[in-house]
């Protein structure tokens, strides 16, 4: 019999999404429950599994169990079901739901489908909320489905009541966390040429979809083209040629270079960076050429930014503005403006000899000393 690692990596292969995303799921084996089940570990989430119950499984059986699971977590089961008035109902629509993402032959004998119920008409792969919805329809009407109360009153899920308690800022402690998870499934997912299951696709997508940005940077950076170096060109169908009259016209148009520091000092946290990255984006959206350079008490990685971060950050030392500041200064022909991320907690002795502005996290302090304008994220 092949034990929870080997089934893993099984799951790894044969549907490499959800494999991934089981790597990141701690595992282990409990007598505290007669077949197995997701509990929470603090704003975290574990597969506890009866060694017995294990033993009796088929390997496609196990496969089926590891995706059950991870289904319930993906489709946030877990910390939804609070909002629900009939709990057990909504164990039964869960599962309902999940059960058709897995293929037939890992489901084990009477795992719920909309056929279960056939007298209900339900339809295929619809949401959690539609089969409760129905089921519960069912419940309250004359003639009450005979399997549906057969297998009402039994708790299929006895570890989700640690989750029914937690305070809606735990709720969305976990949210995040799975959120991030899904995250990185999806990186190392696309780096072994997996495909994201079609289930998940629409909010994997919302999850890399930039927020709206905090602070108008359309207007503010049009304000500093007057001292722009750098120019291109667009047709201007408007207007005709006046060396050629059957062609366009071109425009003459300056362009921004944007030099963005980020403070990557070990005081800026995960949430920072955040933050900066969804305003340095909506900075690229509007046609500026950015450049990015990340500083702690010196900098220490300068790129070119094209749409995408890094997928690691350098620094996270102290905090000094100083050198960041220099380098504006001394190659300030290449730059219109220079504007700096940070949460603030630094210093510098100098002043730039251009544009400037600092850009505070919502956790940040807007420090008076600095130099030049100053807003903070809200």
């Amino acid at each position: 019999m092949k034990s929870i690692s080997d089934i893993g990596k099984l799951l790894m292969i044969k549907s490499p999404f959800y494999g991934f995303f089981m790597l990141n799921l701690q595992k282990s084996f409990s007598e505290s429950l007669p077949t197995a089940g997701v509990a929470k570990d603090g704003i975290n989430i574990k597969l506890l599994i009866n060694p017995t119950f294990w033993e009796s499984l088929s390997n496609d059986h196990k496969l089926g169990l590891f995706l059950h699971e991870v289904l319930h977590i993906c489709f946030f089961h877990l910390t939804t079901r609070s909002y629900y008035a009939d709990k057990k109902l909504f164990n039964i629509a869960a599962d309902i739901s999940l059960n058709q993402y897995i293929q037939k032959d890992w489901l084990p004998d009477g795992a719920l489908l909309p056929s279960t119920y056939p007298e209900l008409n339900l339809e295929l792969k619809e949401g959690t909320k539609y089969y409760y919805q129905e089921l519960q329809k069912n419940l309250n009407s004359n003639e009450p489905c005979d399997a549906l109360m057969n297998l009402y009153d039994t708790d299929i899920h006895p570890t989700w009541k640690e989750f029914d308690e937690l305070t809606s800022s735990e709720k969305e402690l976990i949210k995040n966390q799975i959120d991030h998870v899904l995250k990185e499934t999806v990186k190392q997912t696309e780096r072994s040429r997996g495909n994201i299951p079609g289930e998940l696709k629409d909010y994997i997508s919302s999850l890399f979809t930039p927020k709206q940005s905090f602070f108008d940077w359309k207007s503010y950076l049009r304000r500093t083209l007057c001292s722009s170096k750098e120019y291109y060109t667009k047709k201007n169908r408007r207007m005709n040629s006046l060396r050629f009259p059957d062609f366009a016209g071109i425009k003459t148009l300056p362009k921004q270079n944007i030099l963005v520091a980020i403070d990557t000092s070990g005081s800026i946290n995960k949430d920072d960076l955040k933050e900066f990255y969804n305003e340095i984006y909506h900075i690229y959206k509007t046609g500026t050429t950015v450049t990015i350079v990340e500083a702690d008490t010196k900098i220490t990685n300068k790129y070119n930014f094209k749409g995408k971060f890094n997928d690691y950050i350098t620094g996270r030392g102290g905090t000094d503005f100083t050198e960041v500041i220099k380098y504006y200064n001394t190659n300030r022909n290449l730059y219109t403006n220079l504007v700096y991320f940070t949460d603030g907690h630094g210093s510098t002795d100098i002043k730039p000899f251009k544009r400037m502005l600092w850009v505070i996290c919502s956790t940040g302090t807007k420090e008076k000393t600095l130099p030049s304008n100053i807003i903070k994220i809200q």
